[in-house]
């Protein structure tokens, strides 16, 4: 499991990857390895890959710089589990997925603790059934939330991951959605498009904005389907 501590006091971030690196030692042998990434700011984490992460460990002095970076991980899916340090909990967070409170200045047993209910967390997550996607030379195993949406071009088909990478098989989308995408969250946006519902940004009356500002349009006299 990663874990990506995202801390802007230098020594509590220091002293963050102390306790970290001294639990994942002590658990290894019941969670396996465990590799702990500390970041300095929001930006440095969100420009690199924060989906890999089965932990986010947030302390950050500005209340306003939480909201934002739990709302940017929460927009583009990531599915680790959240943890914001903190002796009071932020209005407006409650409603937020796997998200939880850990006090300032916690111990090693506490980090323990925490690790221990990220790894249960993740593994929940994994147990989710799978999709199969082929590519030339590969096969792609992906959760639901990992397919933000899936066009097709002349018996082509382009998946556009949460983490913006772009995957290229052939094939028939009509069939692909009928025996392969039977999550609810898959919907035919368009005859060429198949989006999922749960990166939905904005809905509008001839179109709909998926992370990562991507936006399919209709044709001006075509009625939205998910209106």
């Amino acid at each position: 499991m990663y874990i990506a501590i995202i801390a802007d006091d230098v020594a509590a971030r220091k002293q963050y990857e102390r306790l970290f690196d001294r639990s994942s030692d002590a658990l290894r042998s019941t969670l396996g390895a465990l590799y702990v990434e500390t970041f300095g700011a929001p930006d440095t984490l969100l420009v690199g890959t924060p989906m890999k992460y089965g932990l986010f460990f947030i302390d950050l002095a500005s209340e306003s710089s939480v909201h934002t970076l739990t709302d940017q991980l929460r927009g583009m899916n990531a599915q680790g589990m959240v943890c914001i340090c903190s002796d009071f909990v932020p209005q407006g967070l409650t409603d937020t997925p796997n998200l939880i409170y850990i006090a300032q200045n916690p111990n090693q047993r506490a980090i323990e603790m925490l690790l221990k209910e990220a790894s249960v967390y993740n593994e929940s997550i994994n147990a989710t059934e799978k999709i199969e996607i082929r590519t030339e030379g590969k096969t792609h195993y992906l959760l639901p939330d990992d397919i933000v949406y899936i066009q097709s071009q002349n018996q082509y088909l382009t998946i556009y991951l949460s983490d913006r990478t772009i995957l290229q098989a052939s094939g028939e989308l009509k069939r692909l959605y009928d025996n392969t995408l039977t999550h609810d969250c898959f919907f035919p946006f368009k005859k060429d498009v198949i989006i999922n519902t749960n990166h939905i940004v904005k809905k509008e009356r001839h179109a709909v904005t998926l992370t990562h500002d991507i936006r399919f349009t209709l044709p001006p006299f075509s009625k939205n389907p998910l209106l």
